[in-house]
């Protein structure tokens, strides 16, 4: 159970469900069970249904991804597409509205340094969406006429029935900065192989890091720093060393939301492993080899005065 805050200052308290991959599969109102939703999820824990209820009415929401895991377009249970999203790489750029009609809208977005949209013009040049945020995300301002926008940090889409933000393999809490879940890469003592983290890694610490004599492909995460702390600091250090609550256990970006965003609700790996590499053995992490310069254009004698 948690609670959230109404516009009007009162408080909400919010039953949340949970499947047996951890992810969010229903929310409800504690004081009305039948006012919330429920959310379906894909073998790449993507969400691909949403069915929010709200008194007697019920809608059903499908979502459609690209092969880079961006939603592109919003469905109904009848196949028929409301809505689709333009993107540039990462950065959503247009919205498409009313698809199934005879005069679809068209809608540019405006993102900040982030690529968190804060604004939406129609073709007339017309506000029509408009956003302020807090640090974390939470909106303190909010326009909408007549455009609706859900994107907030990247790869996060806000679930008004929840107050929450899906962010792929978890769901966060603006008003909080933090996720409800842990981080599915980094639970206490989860066995993770060598296949789950950059092979060039382990190979740097297995010439480097002589003192490791333990079998990587058995350690966890966790054991594994623990194994590196008396490199680290010579007075030892836990497995927090780096991490006030753990390697981005519930908190969002670092803590640090204004400079560095999570698309996926995952911790960066190859940043942390960097880290500790570079602390460890008091040198660089190997950066990939770079290809030769090419030779220098070859002069002819006829070209010669």
């Amino acid at each position: 159970m948690a609670s959230d805050s109404s516009a009007a200052g009162s408080n909400i308290a919010m039953n949340y469900s949970y499947d047996v991959e951890g992810r969010l599969a229903k929310a409800s109102r504690a004081g009305a069970p039948s006012n919330g939703g429920s959310y379906g999820y894909d073998a790449l824990n993507r969400l691909v249904s949403r069915t929010v209820t709200s008194g007697a009415t019920t809608t059903t929401t499908l979502y459609v991804h690209d092969t880079h895991n961006h939603i592109i377009a919003e469905l109904d249970t009848a196949g028929v597409t409301h809505r689709e999203y333009i993107w540039l790489n990462d950065l959503p750029v247009a919205v498409v509205d009313q698809v199934n009609t005879a005069t679809p809208q068209i809608y540019m977005v405006h993102t900040d340094h982030l690529g968190r949209p804060v604004l939406m013009i129609s073709t007339a040049g017309a506000w029509v969406w408009n956003a302020i945020y807090n640090p974390f995300g939470a909106v303190s301002y909010i326009w909408s006429s007549p455009a609706v926008m859900d994107i907030r940090f990247p790869g996060q889409w806000f679930q008004l029935e929840t107050g929450l933000a899906y962010n792929w393999h978890r769901h966060y809490d603006a008003s909080l900065g933090r996720y409800l879940q842990p981080d599915p890469l980094i639970k206490d003592k989860e066995r993770v192989t060598v296949a789950g983290i950059p092979t060039d890694t382990f190979a740097a610490w297995k010439r480097d890091a002589a003192t490791i004599a333990a079998p990587f492909d058995n350690l966890s995460v966790i054991e594994l720093f623990q194994l590196q702390a008396p490199l680290i600091n010579p007075a030892g250090h836990t497995e927090r060393a780096l991490f006030p609550d753990g390697p981005a256990r519930f908190g969002y970006a670092e803590q640090n939301p204004l400079v560095y965003e999570d698309p996926e609700g995952l911790w960066d790996w190859r940043k942390f492993w960097r880290v500790c590499y570079t602390l460890i053995c008091w040198k660089e992490f190997p950066e990939p080899p770079k290809a030769p310069p090419p030779p220098p254009p070859s002069i002819s004698r006829k070209n010669c005065p």
